[in-house]
């Protein structure tokens, strides 16, 4: 007969993380059947939409069961490409820098939800970040500024050093003017594109067997990126991805600034629709 092998502890404690991440996102559905109905209604018995508006190439399910035979589908620029063109060419800090994209972890209401909160602690995770910052800035020279979430309300400042400098609204901005963005994941990846900005992706031992990981992971993946793990003292900051032209403007084209879309304002874009074909 075969021996069992038993399993380590750090394999129990990952196995469990994934368990409770299943079961959580379990319970997310059972606890919202009234969403639950509303979408598979609004699927079944809204009419197709005589007009879309959108950035993508590609619609998400959800909205292609809104397109019909006659539905005519018009191209826009995204909300961020609108946002990035009317960013102003000065910079907000006088030092070059890298500015990392706060995602308010893991207080953030959608971290709470799926149980990332219960995951890790606070404490752990913001000193390791700070500690990466400090590591990154003695190997490329370049200060690390916040982009910070706006969830965050000044009310947990102080999770990050007193030497970072943190930023509200103005991710943007911050963006156009950094010599690399830090993230883990975040929709704010958009500015590193339009910008043509290098990213450097941020994994932590804390993110093993929850969504953060696997985001992480695919995106930098996804752009040819560098993905670096700050949980490990000997980090390597300067052998950083350049930007893998091809995947950037495929992504451009794909989500942000559509081929076809006109160089005008949405508002002029909604106008002229509803003139013509209303």
């Amino acid at each position: 007969f075969k021996v069992k092998k038993r399993k380590s502890i750090s394999e129990k404690l990952k196995a469990l993380k994934t368990k409770i991440l299943k079961l959580t996102r379990l319970q997310k559905l059972i606890k919202k059947p009234g969403e639950i109905v509303q979408l598979y209604g609004a699927k079944k018995c809204f009419k197709p939409a005589k007009i879309i508006f959108t950035s993508k190439t590609k619609l998400s399910s959800g909205r292609r069961v809104l397109i019909g035979k006659n539905t005519k589908l018009l191209y826009a620029n995204s909300a961020d490409y609108r946002t990035a063109m009317a960013l102003p060419n000065t910079s907000l800090s006088d030092d070059k820098y890298a500015v990392f994209i706060d995602q308010f972890l893991p207080y953030h209401p959608d971290f709470q939800s799926n149980y990332t909160y219960n995951l890790f602690q606070a404490t752990d995770y913001y000193n390791e970040l700070n500690r990466f910052f400090k590591t990154f800035t003695q190997q490329t020279g370049l200060k690390v500024i916040v982009a910070a979430h706006p969830r965050r309300l000044n009310k947990y400042d102080n999770d990050f050093n007193s030497d970072i400098q943190l930023f509200y609204n103005q991710t943007g901005h911050l963006v156009k003017n950094a010599e690399m963005v830090l993230l883990h994941y975040s929709t704010a990846i958009n500015f590193a594109i339009i910008f043509n900005k290098p990213m450097l992706f941020i994994d932590s031992n804390l993110f093993k067997g929850i969504d953060v990981f696997l985001y992480t992971r695919a995106f930098s993946k996804h752009f040819n990126s560098t993905m670096v793990n700050m949980s490990n003292n000997s980090i390597n900051c300067k052998q950083i991805n350049k930007v893998d032209t091809e995947k950037y403007q495929n992504y451009l084209e794909q989500n942000i600034q559509h081929k076809d879309a006109q160089e005008i304002d949405l508002k002029s874009v909604i106008l002229q629709a509803i003139e013509e074909y209303l």
